[in-house]
């Protein structure tokens, strides 16, 4: 046993023979210091007082890396160590007796080896470094280990001659050739590199002045012998570093001497490839350079954000160890630009991916929100899609990290969605047709590619996807398979709820994009079976408390998604329903109560109102109705629970709840008010099967429904303007409103219970309502709430392929490193919301004060008188004086906009009713609302602009000013717009000048002619045929004949801004496509259309000149110059041509109008305005026979301010026309003066002026106006002072000796003599009696 005992080396005989050392005066682990610095300074050779140079190779010594140079020639506080009297970083001392002589000695000879020196480290206690060495060198170096210096005094003695005798004893039981055989085991074992270094080891413990000593190892004198070892060491040592010292100064001077030679460009011999210093890879370790102060420059390359997002100004001096230098560009910079952010996205590092992504995510959000002002430009989107970044998150989703996987969904979460916007929908939804959202597909952009179809014979390159990416973002996601991905990751990695979220709003976002996008996003495999069975089951397991996971549970956003998915069309609302058993689910989530649903409150609240919601979708097509049939008694108690309760002690979830169960009643009472005529199939003679909500539905729902309006609005008198109880109340005055008007379209008369019903509701609450605080509230946030009165006070910052519903505030809350924000985005949303349902409330209460006095025409003072208000009408005004141009594209536009319509059709009865009593300026105010309306009105409500155009803007009632004593004209109107056009005059007779009176009473006269017209041109433009019918049924919301409820996108208003011209416009296409087959002379409907619509421009531009304010001056009198163009004669006719003179005069009439005159500006509906006129020149000359209209018009280009080609194209490819343009000076349009300052100073066009005097084209009888022209620039160009330009000089004395050369003595004497305009002067200029003296050295110079 003994024998196996030794052979034994099981890991349990090991591990049992380990002994612990006492490490109880090894001393702690020094501290570093806090410095200003992340990372220990660079410390550089040139720096230092003594150079350290490395061992030449020659030396037998080893060498030492420069840190261990530099670590033993500077003390422990260099390095950052504290060093205090007994406190941190000191060690304690240690007796003397307690210092283990062997170690001592060991690690003294060590250092003077190296070092050239024998010093004591015993001794030295003063030299800080020597004394941490006499404490740690044993344990570093690992002498320590061998002397038992971790052990006291005496343990070491006892531990050492304990081992010493084990081995003695062992080592007598083995014979001498055992022992050979051993070594021999042994060297066999260790290798070659290892037993020569022991064996170098053994030779030089035992070298110095003793080499050849051997020790025995059997003997008990080891500690003296140690000691003698020792001692010879450190004399050994002392010669060695002699010798090293003075090779090191040989090899300094060496060294001295080649830095000189090669500039410090060549390394010190002895380094392993250094032979050249690269001085461009060793920057990264100099220190960093100062900050750059210069002026912050608004560069997306140049700004540097935090790792929060938060823009670091230039100049600014932050810490290096808050981490936020780099090795980049510019290190002195703290920050990272977006270029280096999305480099770093593709980083190998997981971690620097990471901080790439999560950076990115919160400056993008922080941009959403319009933190960052105009402090970024181009904005961070912009910037950041047109740099593909979409692509690499796109790229970022196939990692397997699951931690790469949610920042890159955050990210793309930052670019796609918009929490403020998603915010303020949420709120939208609950006002009146809140869930009829315009689609957020680009403008120009088709699903697919490209408009047009290709050629068969043409090769276009095909669209890769960065190319539509950049076109539209959501359609290149989807091409790049996002979709399979996103249901991979719901249904394999099943990330927690946060990512979940993400997620799905992303998908929310895509279904807003189009009905195309919904498609894709419903069509992709699995996905919304992943939904419904995960996010949307039937049954869930019971729980009150919020869990990590969303899985096996309802998630409000899912439910939201299919609501999205629903608001698309009327086929995925039904595929839905059938598929996944849509109604089955809502049914679920609607009829529990919240607290018995087993989720959280606020979930479960929000679940049951997003189910709401949905349900209200479905009802918006017709669908869903056989649910509602068997719940109706849950939706009475619900109004009758809602009526009990107080207002003020209903909580916000709850309030909110109750909004969209009004909602899906509301959808009901349409469905109720259903006429046989809507339930026609277009195209056939069958017939849509009857919903099984009737009538009696909806009249069940009106008692309940006013008991709860009375008893809120009660309440509501009391209580402040909280955004939900305004919610709440709109959306009943919204209920009671559509079923009276349903009412008054289903019946053709109505009960007396009926009508004295309407009478209670106008006395009862609404007179309530009118007269409290609250109302007076309402009024006075109309202009704050205004998305149109407050036009200038928005941004649209949305890059062209991702637009948004919302507008961004101008004033940004400024996120600059080191400052506070102004105000959260929360903040932000809750007054844009209750903006949102202000609007709403007032919309509601018009909509039942105009439906209820359609029912009784008595109540119509009481109903309307909200609009005497001076606060309503400080609304108005500030409506109408807003830019159009700058509320195109906003979505809550739309409910304003319907709000202004209808407060124009409360106040159309008003003014048949109270006419003569009526005010004109507050005519003329809501005149210029419904013009306003007409502007504005985008995709979706052309049947608003249908009813403007034919009941509103051209009522001669409308036009005050005109229309008293007028009532032939007002029958002709209200008897039909049908009748016959006005008999046109077909008299040439122009001579006499038009008044303005008569153009006005013409046209007023012709008003009842002007609808028709109006309309006809507004069909004829339409998108599609249909417009006005599909939008009609959407605004009437006649449930059974909407196929969607996602209405067109919001690019533009229907109407183009110079929809005054259209006719014009419209005829004058077609006579550049028409111009061959064209029946020469003017016919008699193209002559009354063009007179009415002159004659109407006219009559704006007098009376109502703010709805033709935003018409540019230049685009009204390019359509006036494409009159002469439409037909040949057609500028003669008499009615015409006093249009025109009226028209020119109108525009020319102050300096004002001529300052805003610029036809380099571009056109709508032109390529050129060159091009035009210089048809114009041509038909000049064809055409006019002189007539000075036509010169007048000829002549406003002209103008030196505008560009020269202008003049040119007349003087230079149409010299014939400057012999009939005979214009008289007294008919100038505009001053004179225009045409000659500032003097000309074209080369080719002074002589084209030459040349025409020259050659009698231009003669003072003939064409006075460009005589004076010609004239003027030539003498004065002449005779004008020298300047140093030759080419100028050479062409003076040029265009002087032509003038003396010019034959007619008459023209000759008007060239040299000219003085000046005048219009008492039949030439119109005056002459010098004699020419000057400069002048007459001039001449005589030639």
């Amino acid at each position: 046993y003994e024998a196996m005992d030794r052979q034994d080396t099981h890991i349990t005989k090991v591990l049992a023979s380990i002994q612990e050392h006492d490490m109880s005066l090894v001393p702690p682990p020094a501290i570093t210091r806090k410095t200003k610095y992340g990372f220990p300074l660079v410390r550089r050779l040139e720096q230092e007082a003594t150079p350290m140079e490395p061992p030449p190779l020659t030396t037998s010594k080893p060498k030492k890396s420069l840190f261990a140079r530099q670590f033993e020639s500077h003390t422990l506080d260099y390095f950052g160590v504290e060093l205090m009297q007994g406190g941190l970083g000191t060690p304690p001392p240690i007796p003397k007796d307690e210092v283990n002589p062997i170690s001592v000695a060991r690690v003294g000879g060590a250092q003077g080896e190296e070092d050239g020196t024998a010093t004591d480290f015993a001794s030295d206690a003063s030299h800080t470094w020597n004394t941490f060495l006499r404490f740690t060198g044993g344990v570093v170096s690992g002498e320590g280990l061998v002397g038992s210096s971790g052990l006291t005094s005496e343990a070491a003695r006892r531990e050492v001659s304990k081992m010493d005798e084990e081995n003695a004893r062992w080592l007598s039981q083995f014979s001498e050739q055992e022992i050979l055989e051993q070594q021999e085991k042994i060297k066999k074992t260790l290798g070659s590199s290892t037993l020569a270094f022991l064996q170098a080891r053994r030779k030089k413990a035992s070298g110095g002045g003793a080499k050849g000593m051997r020790t025995d190892i059997r003997t008990g004198e080891e500690e003296s012998v140690r000691q003698t070892d020792a001692a010879m060491e450190c004399d050994g040592a002392r010669d060695d570093a002699m010798e090293t010292k003075m090779e090191d100064v040989k090899v300094e001077n060496r060294i001295e001497e080649k830095a000189k030679m090669n500039e410090g460009t060549v390394a010190p011999k002895g380094w392993l490839h250094m032979d050249v210093v690269e001085k461009e890879k060793l920057e990264w370790t100099c220190e960093v350079p100062a900050v750059d102060s210069s002026a912050f420059q608004k560069s997306p390359k140049e700004v540097r954000f935090s790792l929060e997002g938060l823009v670091i100004p230039r100049g600014v001096n932050i810490p290096i160890h808050l981490g936020l230098h780099h090795h980049g560009d510019e290190p002195e910079a703290a920050g990272y630009t977006l270029a280096e952010l999305v480099h770093l996205t593709r980083s190998a590092v997981l971690q620097q991916r990471l901080l790439a992504l999560q950076t990115l995510c919160r400056i993008i959000q922080r941009a959403t929100l319009n933190e960052y002002g105009d402090m970024v430009e181009p904005p961070v989107v912009h910037t950041l899609l047109e740099a593909g970044v979409p692509l690499l998150l796109r790229y970022s989703l196939d990692e397997q990290n699951e931690a790469v996987i949610g920042a890159s969904v955050d990210c793309l979460h930052a670019i796609l969605v918009s929490p403020f916007e998603e915010q303020l929908l949420d709120d939208y939804c609950s006002c009146y047709r809140g869930s009829h959202l315009p689609a957020l597909r680009p403008l120009g952009s088709v699903w697919g590619g490209r408009k047009q179809e290709k050629d068969q014979d043409e090769e276009e390159e095909e669209e890769t996807d960065a190319m539509t990416v950049q076109r539209d973002l959501v359609e290149g996601l989807v091409k790049v398979k996002l979709l399979p991905r996103l249901r991979y990751i719901l249904e394999v990695c099943r990330p927690n709820h946060h990512v979940v979220s993400a997620i799905l709003e992303v998908l929310i976002r895509i279904c807003r994009h189009s009905l195309q996008a919904a498609s894709e996003v419903f069509n992709c495999p699995r996905l919304m079976n992943v939904v419904f069975e995960e996010f949307l089951p039937v049954t869930w397991e019971g729980s009150n408390e919020v869990g990590t996971t969303a899985y096996g549970k309802p998630h409000p956003l899912a439910m939201r998604l299919v609501r999205t998915l629903a608001s698309a069309g009327r086929h995925l609302t039904s595929n839905l329903i059938s598929r996944h058993k849509l109604m089955d689910i809502i049914l679920r989530c609607v009829l529990l109560h919240p607290t018995d649903m087993g989720l959280p409150s606020h979930q479960a609240y929000t679940l049951g109102e997003e189910g709401l919601r949905t349900w209200g979708v479905a009802l918006g097509y017709g669908l869903g109705t056989n649910a509602f049939d068997d719940t109706y008694a849950t939706f009475i108690k619900q109004l009758q629970s809602m009526a009990s309760s107080r207002l003020r002690h209903v909580g916000a979830p709850e309030l909110r709840r109750a909004a969209a169960m009004v909602v899906v009643m509301e959808c009901a009472v349409d469905i109720a008010g259903c006429t046989p005529d809507m339930m026609r199939v277009e195209g056939s003679n069958a017939s849509i099967p009857p919903p099984s909500i009737v009538w009696s539905h909806a009249s069940g729902l009106l008692t309940p429904a006013l008991h709860c309006l009375s008893a809120w609005l009660a309440d509501m008198v009391d209580g402040g303007m909280e955004l939900e109880k305004i919610l709440c109340v709109s959306r009943l005055l919204h209920l009671v409103a559509t079923h009276f008007v349903k009412l008054s379209e289903k019946v053709s008369g109505c009960s007396v219970e009926m009508l004295q019903l309407a009478e209670d509701i106008i006395s009862g609450p609404l007179a309530k309502l009118i007269s409290s605080p609250l109302f007076a509230s309402v009024l006075q946030g109309l202009r704050s709430s205004s998305v149109l009165a407050n036009a200038s006070h928005w941004v649209k910052r949305d890059p062209p392929s991702l637009p948004s519903h919302t507008y961004l505030l101008v004033a940004p809350n400024i996120a600059i490193y080191g400052q506070p924000c102004a105000q959260s985005s929360d903040q932000l949303w809750r007054v844009e919301s209750v903006g949102v349902a202000i609007i709403d409330i007032f919309h509601g209460y018009l909509r039942l004060c105009f439906a209820l006095v359609q029912l009784h025409k008595g109540l119509l003072d009481k109903a309307t008188a909200v609009l005497d208000s001076r606060l309503f009408q400080d609304y108005l005004e500030a409506v109408v004086l807003s830019p159009t141009s700058t509320c195109a594209r906003v979505c809550f536009v739309v409910n304003e906009l319907q709000l202004l319509y209808l407060v124009v059709k409360v106040f159309m009865l008003r003014l048949e009713v109270h006419r003569d009593a009526m005010d004109q300026q507050l005519i003329q105010l809501y005149h210029n609302v419904a013009f306003k309306v007409l502007s504005l009105c985008p995709q979706g409500m052309e049947y608003l602009i249908s009813d403007l155009i034919t009941g509103v803007l051209w009522h001669p009632y409308m036009f005050c000013e005109l229309s008293s004593g007028s009532g032939s004209v007002v029958e002709g109107y209200i008897g039909g717009l049908s009748l016959r056009d006005p008999p046109t005059s077909v008299s040439k007779d122009v001579t006499c000048p038009p008044s303005s009176s008569d153009i006005l009473s013409e046209a007023f006269e012709r008003l009842c002619v002007v609808p028709q017209m109006y309309l006809k041109k507004f069909q004829e433009i339409c998108c599609e045929k249909q417009a006005v019918e599909r939008s009609k049924h959407q605004l009437l919301c006649h449930p059974l004949l909407v196929n969607s409820v996602m209405t067109p996108p919001i690019s533009s208003a229907v109407l183009p801004p110079q929809w005054i011209l259209l006719p014009i416009t419209m005829e004058y296409d077609q006579s550049l496509q028409l111009n061959a087959d064209r029946n020469p002379g003017a016919q008699p409907d193209r002559v009354a259309m063009v007179t009415t619509t002159l004659q109407t421009l006219f009559l704006l531009e007098r009376l109502r000149p703010i709805a033709v304010r935003e018409l540019p001056l230049e685009v009204k009198l390019a359509r006036l110059m494409c009159v002469f163009l439409i037909d040949g004669e057609l500028f003669l006719e008499k009615d015409v041509h006093n249009a025109l003179s009226v028209l020119l005069r109108q525009y020319c009439c102050t300096s004002e109008m001529q300052e805003r005159l610029d036809f380099s500006s571009p056109i709508p509906g032109l390529v050129s305005f060159y091009d035009l006129y210089s048809s114009l020149v041509a038909q000049f000359a064809a055409v006019s026979y002189g007539d000075p209209l036509f010169s007048s018009y000829l002549l406003l280009p002209l103008q030196q301010r505008f560009n020269p080609l202008l003049r040119r194209c007349l003087w230079d490819e149409h010299p014939t026309v400057l012999r009939v343009l005979s214009l008289p000076l007294q008919q100038s349009p505009v001053p004179v003066e225009s045409f000659l300052y500032p003097v000309e100073t074209d080369p080719v066009q002074l002589e084209l002026y030459m040349a025409a005097i020259a050659s009698g084209s231009v003669r003072p009888q003939w064409c006075p106006v460009l005589y004076l022209i010609a004239v003027h620039h030539v003498h004065s160009f002449v005779f004008s002072q020298r300047s140093e330009n030759t080419a100028s000089n050479i062409l003076q004395r040029k265009l002087l000796q032509g003038v003396l050369r010019v034959r007619a003595e008459e023209t000759k004497r008007h060239l040299l003599l000219y003085a000046g305009p005048q219009a008492e002067s039949s030439l119109g200029f005056h002459l010098n009696a004699q020419l000057s003296t400069l002048q007459e050295a001039m001449i005589n110079t030639l």
